[in-house]
């Protein structure tokens, strides 16, 4: 039995078997081994058997340090040491994108990410700098630019009475301890997204998602030499929801855009045959 697992910093999809469940995020940047093991407990209980392989998928797997805490803390609470593969969110995308052919695979989620790829693994990117030096287009980045406007008084009126009114009167004071001294910042900003949605036709908050996506596109995507003619695919839940606006912004640059999924674990679930 293969035990599949992609995860983002706001939430972790778990498949195996006919069966799937839902767990909070797990990104062992901001997480203690220990905090990952109990987020992992309830799928543990779950399963009838140990599962012989496990190919985890996630955001904050850049480095072999972070690769080192997240095998540790699987093989803590699954019991296995040997067949457990972790791979980082954009390997996810590339693979749930497209496959094993070649082409460019975005992330728009709670953070965002690209890169050329091809056989299922990277090939060249452009360095992403995350939540406070960039990760532009993404839901962290949204919601920071929505917290920000609000404390320097840069709402429209209207859309200023229904932020209080769902959020009510925030405070630098309240998003410094959030943001500073509490775990995933980035998850605390994307939150905020549901208030693009909520808002949707309103011309400010048009505005500020087709800005976020042109800063995407010129940031990132038009530094790859053959963008224009490579396939480009989206995954995440931003770019998803508000893939309307997406696709306009992408007109602009003349890139055409061939897949915009919510998430990957279907087609991850497809690559790995389960």
């Amino acid at each position: 039995m293969i035990l599949l697992a992609e995860s983002g910093s706001t939430k972790t999809a778990w498949k195996w078997l006919d069966q799937s469940m839902l767990t909070s995020g797990i990104n062992p940047f901001y997480l203690s081994v220990e905090e990952i093991t109990k987020i992992m407990l309830p799928v543990a209980e779950k399963l009838d058997k140990q599962p012989e392989e496990i190919h985890f998928y996630g955001t904050g797997i850049a480095n072999p340090d972070m690769e080192a805490k997240m095998i540790l803390g699987l093989s803590a609470v699954f019991g296995l040491k040997n067949s457990i593969y972790v791979y980082s969110d954009v390997i996810a995308a590339i693979r749930a994108l497209h496959g094993n052919e070649e082409g460019i695979a975005c992330i728009l989620g709670t953070g965002s990410n690209s890169c050329v790829c091809k056989n299922g693994k990277l090939v060249s990117q452009v360095p992403t700098l995350g939540i406070w030096l960039g990760d532009e287009g993404s839901g962290g980045y949204f919601g920071k630019k929505l917290v920000l406007d609000f404390l320097h008084g840069r709402l429209p009126e209207d859309i200023l009475l229904n932020f209080k009114a769902k959020y009510g009167d925030l405070t630098a004071s309240s998003v410094k301890i959030a943001t500073y001294t509490l775990p995933k910042p980035n998850a605390y900003f994307a939150e905020f997204c549901k208030f693009y949605s909520e808002n949707l036709g309103h011309e400010y908050i048009q505005n500020s998602l087709s800005e976020g996506f042109n800063q995407f596109f010129e940031l990132y995507l038009t530094k790859y030499p053959r963008c224009k003619n490579l396939p480009i695919g989206f995954v995440g839940s931003v770019g998803f929801e508000f893939k309307e606006i997406l696709k306009k912004v992408a007109d602009k640059y003349g890139i055409k855009i061939c897949k915009i999924i919510k998430s990957p674990i279907e087609e991850l679930s497809r690559y790995h045959q389960l």
